[in-house]
């Protein structure tokens, strides 16, 4: 099956969960796609009944990579297809998060400085890796605010640092990247919801 511009996807291999332009790196695994879409439909009834007011944005990401890891298991006897689906829904993600980051007004500089730092954030964020968004947040905000900056082994983070000049009574020596890392979690919390409610929805890239 070689798809082109104007073709119809047959029913049989249709899978919500595959962006239609994205089918033709697909078309030599028409038979084997139902499993994709099982694997689909059983992390959706799973997600239905779980939280989501107040779910943080690791909580969220866990749940996107739970579906990354049940596409694994359900296409296992077929790595190929697997990696491919991963690849295609994980680079779908990171488009569709960096879209969003690009809305995102940038009118004063502290307004830049966190729309820089999601960038980052987005552009190295590895969806199928169990991360700590925190720190990761963290570095971008580092490296947005210093191209020259590298982080040093062992050196305590942002918020360890913050408790740390609490308990002594220090004055606080770098307020604008606390005040960004704060909140460019927040920011990208609110862009993962957008990801995961687009794959709770009936076509997660209608609006694409």
């Amino acid at each position: 099956m070689v798809l082109r511009k104007g073709d119809r996807i047959p029913m049989a291999v249709w899978c919500p969960l595959i962006p239609p332009d994205e089918y033709p790196r697909l078309a030599h695994f028409e038979r084997d796609l139902r499993r994709v879409s099982q694997a689909y439909d059983d992390w959706l009834a799973a997600m239905r009944g779980k939280p989501f007011v107040g779910t943080t944005v690791g909580v969220l990401l866990d749940r996107i990579r739970m579906l990354l890891i049940e596409i694994g298991v359900a296409c296992a006897q077929n790595r190929e297809l697997a990696e491919t689906v991963q690849r295609v829904l994980v680079d779908r993600l990171r488009s569709s998060a960096l879209r969003i980051v690009g809305n995102m007004p940038d009118e004063t500089p502290f307004q830049r400085r966190v729309k820089s730092a999601l960038k980052i954030f987005f552009q190295n964020l590895r969806f199928a890796r169990d991360i700590i968004p925190e720190e990761e947040i963290e570095l971008a905000v580092l490296r947005g605010g210093d191209k020259g900056h590298k982080r040093e082994t062992g050196r305590p983070g942002i918020i360890a640092r913050i408790l740390k000049r609490r308990r002594v009574g220090d004055s606080d020596p770098t307020p604008d990247n606390e005040l960004v890392m704060k909140q460019a979690l927040i920011e990208s919390s609110n862009v993962v919801k957008r990801l995961y409610m687009r794959l709770l929805s009936p076509d997660p890239w209608g609006c694409d």
